[in-house]
């Protein structure tokens, strides 16, 4: 199986978010999932101030580079604040169809399988 990593930076638990089906598109400036679309991915919450943590799996079922006019749009499916980190601050972004999400009592991604610097890792 892959963890996808989520990061949390601030308040906005995107990771919980994409588990319990609030937040149904994750975005990111390069196609870095283009792999693993259609693969059932354990969410993993990553902070600085935290160990990375499994909060749910959902499937990536589907990506679209959308335009920053779109990604505006779709606000409502991605939750990514305007003029936040993870706004759309070029030309689009890919945005990564999450279904059939389920949340977990959080636990420990293990050690050993923590990939820095990776947007996915397997375990």
């Amino acid at each position: 199986m892959y963890a996808i990593y989520v990061n949390e930076p601030g308040c906005i638990p995107y990771a919980r978010m994409i588990a319990e089906a609030y937040k149904t598109l994750e975005t990111r400036s390069r196609n870095v999932f283009k792999q693993i679309i259609g693969q059932r991915v354990a969410i993993v919450r990553t902070s600085r101030h935290s160990k990375p943590m499994i909060v749910g799996y959902a499937t990536i079922s589907g990506a679209e580079f959308i335009s920053r006019a779109d990604f505006q749009q779709l606000f409502s499916k991605h939750l990514v604040p305007p003029g936040s980190k993870f706004d759309c601050h070029g030309p689009g972004k890919w945005c990564y169809t999450m279904t059939g999400a389920e949340p977990c009592e959080p636990y420990p991604l293990p050690n050993s399988r923590i990939n820095h610097g990776r947007s996915y890792t397997e375990f």
